[in-house]
């Protein structure tokens, strides 16, 4: 189901009147009428199911009544088995880098932390906080996840690896996408174990450097290869991502031999 993104708290009964570019967007772009229920979600990752009571174009305003609410920000709320997932992008060309954050948010990743690698452009490298973050508001709304997406602002090789020491290992699972088949084993057997998170990298056109395949072994993540073409970074997170989530989800149907 869409959903509209507010600004602000939304409370169990209460109206809301819904003006500017959302009216427009429910109106005008979505043509809902009086009587349609849509999914909300508020500033503090409380979510709902509101009823539209009046589009007035003369105030160019929509009403909307708060029927339900349910706590939301969890990745549970995609399938019911999957978990929180942290991609670590290497960053590449503004409308790569656009397409990469809007899957990633349709997808229902969590966090997405841009990487400056040794194989990224400088004229890559440039952090467009209001762009990419209008597009992380416009693809949950899309897509009704339920996930509050952040993304942050580049960050070294060095200081991502900080990051995620910091404050993703606590059982959590991480690993990155490699060209190279290191033979470390299936994506099914690293996501075999009970896991609380996942940490995901994946590279630039060209993939990591030799230097950075091995400072991430270092520091915990494990190569992962697929088999299959040569993808575009842009098509290997949608790929990886898909992969992931599915075995996740599933993982009470197989078992690992």
């Amino acid at each position: 189901m869409r959903q509209l993104i507010l600004d602000r708290n939304i409370s169990l009964g209460e109206i809301i009147p819904v003006e500017g570019k959302q009216y427009h967007y429910l109106s005008r772009v979505l043509r809902l009428k009086p009587g349609t229920i849509i999914g909300v979600s508020g500033k503090d990752g409380i979510s709902g199911q509101c009823l539209i009571t009046e589009v007035n174009p003369v105030l160019q305003t929509l009403f909307l009544k708060c029927l339900s609410l349910k706590e939301t920000d969890t990745a549970l709320e995609i399938t019911g088995k999957t978990v929180p997932i942290n991609l670590f992008i290497w960053m590449v060309k503004s409308h790569k880098m656009e397409q990469i954050i809007r899957q990633a948010t349709e997808t229902g990743v969590k966090n997405i932390f841009p990487v400056i690698g040794d194989y990224t452009q400088k004229q890559d490298t440039q952090f467009k906080a209001e762009r990419w973050s209008k597009i992380i508001l416009e693809a949950r709304q899309q897509s009704g996840s339920d996930i509050q997406t952040e993304i942050f602002p580049p960050e070294s090789f060095i200081q991502a690896m900080k990051v995620c020491s910091t404050n993703y290992t606590d059982n959590y699972l991480s690993i990155f996408f490699y060209e190279n088949n290191l033979d470390n084993g299936s994506l099914h057997s690293c996501l075999s174990s009970d896991i609380k998170g996942i940490n995901i990298a994946i590279g630039p056109a060209g993939g990591f450097s030799p230097k950075e395949a091995e400072n991430l072994q270092n520091s915990g993540f494990k190569p992962v290869h697929f088999n299959t073409n040569i993808l575009r970074t842009e098509t290997a997170v949608i790929y990886a991502l898909g992969a992931v989530q599915t075995i996740i989800s599933e993982k009470e149907k197989w078992k690992t031999r």
